[in-house]
């Protein structure tokens, strides 16, 4: 199969696709020695990259530094063009051999270290409503890239993976192999090395039943074996083949173990990753460790466990694990032993990176299926919460360990006695939910929590529920109102209690909803709408920031610059197109960037005497490359332009990088800070950000496009970044970003006299960007609270109450973003 693409097909890529387990780097390396290197093949380089060892942001640099013998800074796209040409020179004018092993780990699916607690189900495209393409995404945008260009080069690329990368999808130049199992060839050898007998069909029609899969076979196998004649017609003699149902095999195979082994088996499997000896051992009171090491060889002879010897530890294939926990006896007793193991494995000095939380992870699941839910919960949150919401964002896998302790569904309250820690769970999962693009499954237990916490009398809390639920989710959704009323109901709360910093919050998620709905003092000074001067945008930020400034809180103040950044962008966006105002945006151009500069800074200093959170970073690149765009369509600006901009590493742990921005460097800075919020978005799967990143990487495309005269030609890639950032806002809710994606495709075909962008006309986005603008709220989106005068004296309630006019929703929704979309209108 390999020899045959190599050496015949035309197709560059071949994607070896297949669930863990198959032994596809093992295939591939048998290959190269055997095939390629000691047949002595004619080729001028072999560059072998394992993704399970090292992450695609160092596979980059070090294969631009293989292919042109020079150092290579971490900004390759900016050292190669923009668009890797020398890379692609070099690729395309010689006979190379590239083999990407374990390119899922470069995917947003198995990215971090949640991806060995993937629990693979060998998903055809017909699931893909479950499984989501976007599982498919390379983290990394350049690796999406990357795989376009070597669909097209003269090297030879095999990619091993055990998820097809969505960017090869339909393309030319590719050849994709999904493995269910092992060539029929291949199977009757397997079977014969494992010192089966029979004729050759038989063999090839046994293992046709178990899809070739070498771990089923391998149980069948070790299953014939048991018999006295070792062929083949044994296993359909004594029944040990199943046709009906061939998974039985391994029940089968598990029955031919002795009790001890099945024992050790079963008890291990309780372990939720890669274990050591040490680990295992814990889990046996009674067991002498010699016997244990040998039941535990036996087991990997006979293919329930794998065994790496260079790193001295065991592991399961997900489907082996799974199996045989189902099968495990006295689980509560197990898991309570594995607790006291991990208990004593001293927590680190640091928390840098996930890898650091593994123990107390582990020690949490154990905690849970011992039944210890409340143990579990005080772990979580001592332990786990702060670092994996703040520091490294790890939203989708606090939302699979705080689902853990809804053993009853997360329509029913967490299985704690405590209800504060009832609620409190329930305010953790829907934050989780927010950030992952999941608002509407945010809200309920949003509202459930603040029902708990009026109930307990605790009027603290009920005004977080209250913030959160309004800033996390409802002013992405366009329920602009009834955030605004949750959020002045906070201020009022905390107020009364003299609670300062959370008056402060609430004061500057006030500001970022005022920004959208263009009250702000750029738009009272040109008179475009009736505005209380006294409560502007700015007015709520200032508020925010005289106590953050109070307080050193540099994680605060860096939210407040990147809300003043976006509001300025935002007036811009408006001032730019209204008759006779050329040249009149170039003042709140100059702000946003150097308010986004700033917010860069805040980040920074927050993550030198704190730690790094990634959300604020991300927010900051964003507005920076959206920043330098506008400023280098604002000739008289960009020409003063002298910034320098800091790229840390992957845990923020040092600078790898400083760009200097200049007139001549401004869009690469653009690229480099939206790139570089757009890897780091994925990574941790803020999906909250994403639709706006793809927005300005459309953006900074169109620009360049203009620049060099390529209009019209060069939309397709365009396109396909608003199909993307259109898809996950629509997917999520996200009618604030979806008035944006929008807005821009109404501009882009306005400027170009194009029909159609995503299948629309001009006037039908600008249509729908006013449609997305108007806010949505109704009374029912509201925390029903027991006391009828609980939002009293707050305007917007009484307007819910008697249901709002169009002009309403209009004023009340993302105005700025109506006004535009009117503006443009008058232009068809």
């Amino acid at each position: 199969m390999l020899d045959n693409w190599f050496h015949n097909q035309k197709e560059p890529v071949f994607v070896l696709e297949a669930i863990g387990g198959m032994g596809k780097s093992a295939l591939c390396h048998v290959w190269l020695h055997e095939n390629i290197l000691e047949r002595n093949t004619n080729i001028d380089g072999i560059i072998w990259w394992s993704f399970y060892d090292s992450p695609f942001e160092t596979f980059l640099p070090e294969l631009c530094h293989y292919l042109t013998s020079k150092e290579v800074t971490i900004d390759v796209f900016a050292q190669f063009g923009g668009d890797f040409g020398i890379l692609n020179s070099i690729l395309h004018n010689n006979n190379f051999l590239l083999i990407l092993d374990g390119f899922e780990r470069a995917l947003r699916g198995y990215t971090g270290m949640n991806a060995m607690y993937i629990q693979e189900k060998g998903l055809t495209k017909k699931d893909e409503a479950e499984w989501d393409i976007r599982q498919r995404e390379p983290v990394n945008p350049h690796a999406a890239k990357l795989l376009k260009a070597l669909t097209s080069e003269h090297t030879k690329t095999l990619i091993t993976t055990r998820l097809f990368p969505a960017p090869l999808e339909e393309l030319d130049g590719v050849y994709h192999k999904k493995l269910t199992g092992l060539s029929p060839k291949d199977a009757v050898d397997f079977l014969r090395v494992e010192g089966i007998n029979g004729i050759r069909a038989e063999m090839e029609n046994a293992a046709a039943i178990y899809n070739n899969h070498p771990l089923m076979l391998k149980h069948l196998s070790t299953a014939i074996k048991s018999t006295r004649e070792k062929d083949i017609q044994s296993a359909y003699k004594f029944n040990i083949i199943n046709k009906k149902e061939p998974q039985k095999i391994l029940q089968t195979s598990y029955e031919l173990l002795t009790d001890n082994e099945k024992q050790v088996a079963t008890t291990v499997a309780v372990l939720r990753s890669a274990f050591t000896f040490e680990a295992a051992s814990a889990l046996f009171t009674e067991l002498n460790e010699d016997k244990l090491w040998r039941y535990l060889c036996h087991l990997q002879n006979l293919g329930f466990i794998f065994y790496d010897e260079n790193n001295c530890i065991f592991d399961f294939h997900p489907i082996m694990r799974s199996f045989l926990y189902d099968n495990l006896t006295a689980g509560e007793t197990v898991h309570e032993r594995a607790v006291e193991y991990f208990k004593a494995i001293p927590e680190p000095e640091k928390i840098i990176k996930l890898d650091d939380l593994a123990p107390v992870i582990e020690l949490y699941h154990h905690l849970v299926r011992a039944g210890k839910y409340d143990e579990a919960r005080e772990l979580f949150t001592d332990r786990i919460s702060e670092a994996s919401y703040y520091q490294l964002s790890a939203y989708n896998l606090r939302i699979e360990l705080l689902k853990e302790l809804f053993p009853d569904g997360e329509d029913k309250l967490p299985r704690l006695k405590n209800r504060g820690a009832q609620a409190w769970l329930l305010n953790a999962l829907a934050n989780s939910y927010a950030l992952s693009g999941q608002p509407i499954k945010a809200i309920p237990l949003y509202l459930l929590h603040n029902k708990l916490q009026e109930e307990d009398d605790n009027l603290n809390n009920l005004a977080i529920g209250l913030g959160n639920v309004a800033h996390m989710a409802q002013i992405n959704i366009d329920q602009l109102s009834a955030a605004a009323i949750h959020l002045n109901k906070r201020v009022l709360i905390c107020r009364e209690n003299k609670e300062e910093y959370r008056v402060s919050i609430g004061h500057r998620e006030l500001g970022r909803l005022s920004i959208y709905q263009g009250k702000t003092e750029y738009i009272h000074e040109l008179n475009l709408r009736t505005i209380d001067n006294n409560n502007t945008a700015e007015k709520e930020l200032e508020k925010a920031t005289a106590y953050f400034e109070k307080t050193s809180n540099y994680q605060s103040l860096s939210i407040v610059l990147s809300y003043r950044s976006f509001s300025a962008l935002l007036s811009a966006g408006l001032i730019n197109i209204l008759p006779g105002s050329e040249n009149t945006h170039t003042n709140s151009n100059h702000k946003a960037l150097e308010y986004a500069y700033r917010a860069l800074e805040f980040a920074e200093k927050d993550a030198f005497t704190s730690y790094p959170m990634p959300r604020d970073f991300i927010r900051a690149y964003w507005l920076l490359g959206e920043a330098l765009i506008q400023c280098y369509k604002d000739e008289s600006l960009f020409k003063t332009l002298n910034y320098s901009i800091n790229f840390y590493d992957v845990h923020f742990q040092q600078i790898q990088e400083s760009v200097i921005v200049n007139p001549e460097t401004v869009l690469k800075a653009a690229g480099r800070c939206i790139t570089e919020a757009l890897q780091r978005c994925r990574k941790v799967n803020l999906v909250e950000s994403e639709p706006d990143i793809l927005l300005a990487n459309a953006r900074l495309l169109w620009v360049k496009n203009t620049k060099e005269n390529k209009i019209t030609e060069s939309l397709a890639p365009i396109e396909e970044l608003l199909k993307e950032a259109q898809e996950i806002a629509e997917r999520a809710g996200y009618r604030l970003k979806l008035a944006g994606i929008h807005l821009f495709c109404g501009e882009v075909l306005l400027e170009t006299s194009g029909e159609k962008l995503l299948k629309l006309s001009a006037r039908d986005h600008l249509q729908k960007a006013k449609e997305y603008a108007k806010d949505v709220s109704t009374i029912e989106d509201l925390f029903q609270s027991e006391d009828p005068n609980f939002y009293d004296g707050i305007p917007e309630y009484e307007m819910l109450k008697r249901g709002m006019t169009e002009q309403e929703r209009i004023d009340n929704g993302y105005w700025i973003a109506y006004k535009i979309a009117e503006e443009l209108e008058k232009r068809l």
